[in-house]
């Protein structure tokens, strides 16, 4: 009995990939199970099947295999077949690579014509991975990222992976960050020197540490505790980077917190004497590198023992609420204010002219002394306050001693009669 047999279908069966390469390394045949695993194309001028131009082929190790490398190039170049050579190939839909195990030779043609390379492959992809790391990876609680060496963005190295924790965390799909550069989850408070740092680090092939501020797609901001690892292949070749994000928003938003109450007034809300040091101590001295003028004014409550005693101490406090907030409410957001003592306060203000400065020190006293403070229907304080300043021509004065200086003249206005500004004069 004679057989037929259609070898192209015998082919197109088979589990083995076929591949058949002209002279110019150019695809004359391939069977569907290759066209199936490495997603070539069809061109659709010639109809002939092309190689993808963004092919990202690598050796066993996990490197960049080079064109003189691939198996038909090596045939080629050798005149010798080849035997079990192992190659990984990028599909670009899935970013996930396939790993192969390779043969080839030389099919010589009749006639003269030049010859073909014939290169059959196995997927051999389930045999690497022993381990079933990317499960692992996957279903972690914290956000994993892993990208690509190489900075192929100008911005960061392109992201290949994220895992499950990620897309909870980000609210970004698989879809819209591959491909992109972590600068996707940067934002207006994001810091640049951070930013910089790593980047400096990770160009260097070091690991990296460091807290930042992220963004979700939504836009709201988020802390992470940011761990970024590189990853060598078997020759100590960097060739990824991954990066493990914990979540530490709520530890931040406590830290920040307690940091704050740590120098607030709980009372009035405005610095305590702590966050006068601080924050007061940055003003002056950015104020004498840059020669913006300052004053430092001490400021005290005239008679406010009379109210403590005749309506007791709840009044007080509801007095000195009062106060704060209309200070506040007088003053810049970038004036310090604090409350130093029982009915004591410190101003600072900065940026004009020293005449200005002591004028704006004048208008609050006129302000506090129109103003009504209201306990309730019935009852309203009438409050004067005295002052005491002292001007930026004191250089290098620490802030301690500035308020130090700032208090006697406020005991020289308050000798002088109270509810008055007085200027320290060292001369």
């Amino acid at each position: 009995m004679n057989l037929l047999i259609n070898h192209e279908q015998l082919l197109d069966s088979l589990t083995v990939g076929i591949i058949v390469f002209n002279d110019e390394f150019k695809i004359d045949y391939a069977n569907q199970t290759s066209i199936k695993w490495l997603g070539l194309n069809v061109d659709p001028r010639t109809g002939n099947l092309i190689n993808d131009p963004y092919w990202t082929i690598v050796d066993k190790h996990g490197s960049l295999l080079p064109v003189e490398e691939f198996p038909a190039v090596i045939v080629s170049r050798t005149k010798k077949p080849l035997f079990n050579y192992e190659i990984g190939v990028l599909n670009q839909t899935s970013h996930a690579y396939t790993w192969f195990l390779c043969n080839a030779y030389i099919a010589h043609n009749t006639e003269n014509k030049a010859d073909s390379y014939v290169v059959t492959f196995t997927n051999i992809s389930t045999e690497k991975e022993v381990i079933p790391f990317k499960e692992i990876v996957s279903n972690a609680n914290d956000a994993v990222i892993v990208s690509l060496a190489i900075n192929t963005k100008g911005q960061g190295p392109e992201i290949v992976y994220v895992n499950q924790a990620f897309q909870r965390l980000t609210g970004y799909t698989n879809e819209e960050v591959i491909g992109k550069t972590p600068a996707i989850l940067s934002g207006e408070k994001t810091s640049p020197i951070t930013t910089k740092r790593i980047m400096d680090r990770l160009s260097q092939s070091l690991p990296v540490r460091a807290e930042v501020i992220n963004y979700r797609k939504d836009g709201t901001p988020y802390w992470v505790d940011l761990n970024i690892v590189p990853l060598k292949n078997n020759k100590g070749v960097v060739t990824h980077f991954a990066s493990i994000e914990r979540d530490i928003t709520a530890i931040k938003d406590n830290t920040l917190n307690l940091e704050k109450l740590a120098k607030t007034d709980t009372l009035t809300e405005v610095y305590n004497r702590r966050g006068l040091l601080e924050h007061g101590t940055l003003a002056i001295n950015s104020s004498y590198q840059t020669n913006r003028s300052f004053i430092v004014a001490m400021m005290d409550i005239d008679h406010f023992k009379s109210i403590n005693d005749s309506f007791g101490h709840d009044v007080g406090d509801v007095v000195l609420k009062g106060l704060a907030d209309l200070l506040k409410e007088n003053l810049r957001a970038r004036d310090i204010v604090a409350r130093v003592g029982g009915e004591e306060f410190v101003i600072i203000l900065e940026g004009e002219p020293p005449p200005i400065l002591i004028k704006k020190i004048e208008y609050l006293r006129q302000v506090i002394e129109e103003s009504a403070f209201s306990l309730n229907l019935e009852m309203d304080f009438k409050l004067t306050c005295s002052f005491g300043l002292v001007l930026s021509d004191l250089t290098d004065r620490s802030m301690n001693e500035l308020i130090k200086l700032a208090d006697k003249a406020l005991y020289q206005s308050k000798i002088n009669g109270r509810n008055q500004v007085s200027v320290y004069s060292h001369y």
